[in-house]
């Protein structure tokens, strides 16, 4: 934002990609302001045939991590989503595509700017078939075995809005990431309500991989009950023994901008705060009570006064024990 900030970041830029890269070499891109992230999900087939599936919104990010995608967007106009969906057709016919890519766009008043392409599938490709009917899995494989494709744009209609969100076990409030033991979930379930989740009682979260627990996908005929659909569901959605970011997202979905539509990129940096939720105070008596009746539990063990081990206490151990069991 600064000449002094930008030659501090240059300098740092500098010797990280020195030291972890051998080659210090920087390249200087446009920043695109105010701009919703666009990405579409291409096919093409070893003849040339290509289907463009409807675009996913996945502006609302935290350190350019998507937390949230919903498809079709609800503030691009038709002209834009045209543009896009030509460059994306343009860009695999390009590259010689066979087989499925997403193709990214950063979208603000100025334009239609290409971000990047990964050749896989999406982590939102749930929601992408909810308001398709299309299974991209099932084309992926028959496109890789040398099938045609036997759908085109024309024939593809998009029904109704769909909305992911994406738990992470990471504090809501640092996003620093977060370890431990999943003791117990509760998935909320309802008509055109996807899970995919790895999470489940008694899995340790390993360290060495993405901290993504679940996704929860929901489709609507309009994008209001979308909405509300999701805010319900994600009152009832909870795991226990670890931290994730359902508070968060509960948040997200209750913020204006998001009811409409209005979000872009900068909205967890600019116009999102995290409000901490004050525990209930029955939630507080009952963490009072557990908490002394494992404090008196591992005094009383230390001392040798209480058996942990599972078995009838006999008559004998009764009488001489404290008279407090």
């Amino acid at each position: 934002d600064t000449e002094d900030a930008m030659e501090k970041a240059f300098s740092a830029s500098k010797i990280e990609a020195g030291i972890t890269l051998t080659d210090d070499s920087l390249l200087l891109e446009k920043i695109v302001a105010n701009a919703k992230h666009i990405e579409l999900s291409v096919l093409r087939d070893k003849d040339g045939r290509v289907l463009v599936l409807p675009e996913l919104d996945c502006s609302i990010q935290r350190k350019y991590l998507k937390i949230f995608a919903e498809t079709p967007s609800s503030s691009i106009d038709d002209k834009t989503r045209k543009t896009i969906k030509e460059n994306a057709a343009k860009l695999a016919e390009g590259i010689n595509l066979v087989g499925l890519a997403s193709f990214e766009f950063l979208v603000n008043k100025e334009g239609v700017f290409f971000l990047e392409v990964n050749p896989r599938l999406t982590v939102e490709h749930s929601i992408t078939e909810m308001v398709t009917g299309f299974d991209l899995v099932k084309y992926q494989f028959m496109i890789s075995a040398g099938e045609k494709l036997d759908i085109y744009d024309k024939e593809l209609r998009c029904r109704g809005t769909a909305i992911q969100c994406r738990i992470y076990s990471e504090d809501p409030e640092t996003f620093e990431p977060c370890t431990g033991v999943v003791n117990d979930v509760f998935l909320p379930m309802g008509p055109q309500v996807r899970h995919e989740l790895i999470a489940h009682m008694g899995w340790r979260l390993p360290v060495y991989y993405d901290h993504m627990l679940a996704k929860m996908s929901v489709w609507g005929n309009d994008r209001q009950m979308v909405i509300t659909k999701m805010t319900h569901l994600l009152k009832d959605y909870f795991y226990s023994g670890i931290i994730t970011n359902i508070p968060l997202q509960r948040q997200i979905f209750g913020h204006e901008s998001v009811v409409g539509g209005t979000y872009n990129v900068d909205f967890m940096r600019d116009n999102f705060v995290f409000n901490k939720p004050e525990p209930p105070q029955n939630v507080k008596t009952a963490m009072m009570v557990a908490t002394a009746i494992k404090v008196y539990n591992t005094e009383e063990e230390q001392r040798g006064e209480l058996s942990l081990v599972s078995g009838p206490v006999s008559a004998w151990q009764k009488e001489i024990g404290t008279g407090r069991l």
